[in-house]
């Protein structure tokens, strides 16, 4: 769970609906609790996130358990567009063999990750790893 800039609220979990309405393991929250349905997430995770982050730009990124976001290939790290659309700027290529449980975005704008892994993208890697805002790694930690 996240708290936005503007006070809607980012969810990811085990749930596959809410309040009736189907939403794979992610959805956004009026400050009220009413769904936000401005976040198009269409299928959604096919197993589900353990954290999500709000960036500055207003992107979302998700690292969790997940091979799939919305039936394209998302190996446990992915950004989204703040209307759940995939950031293609992201290019995680194959991304991690494991979980991703924690991510930290530096001062630099490095995201550092942490999790059950020991490669991302092929390149080994136990348990953490720094990579480039692109999605190339960057193994200068």
């Amino acid at each position: 769970i996240t708290q936005q800039s503007d006070g809607k609220i980012l969810c990811g979990g085990s749930f596959t609906s809410y309040n009736g309405t189907s939403a794979n393991r992610i959805i956004r929250l009026n400050s009220n609790g009413s769904l936000d349905t401005s976040l198009n997430t269409g299928t959604g995770f096919n197993y589900y996130p353990n954290v999500i982050l709000q960036l500055s730009d207003g992107k979302i990124l998700v690292g969790g358990s997940f091979t799939s976001y919305n039936e394209t290939s998302a190996n446990r790290i992915i950004r989204l567009n703040s209307n759940g659309s995939l950031d293609t700027s992201l290019n995680t290529g194959t991304g991690f063999n494991g979980s991703v449980s924690i991510i930290i975005i530096q001062s630099d704008s490095k995201i550092l990750c942490g999790g059950s892994f020991t490669t991302y993208q092929g390149y080994s890697s136990y348990n953490i790893v720094r990579i480039n805002s692109n999605g190339s790694i960057n193994n200068c930690i």
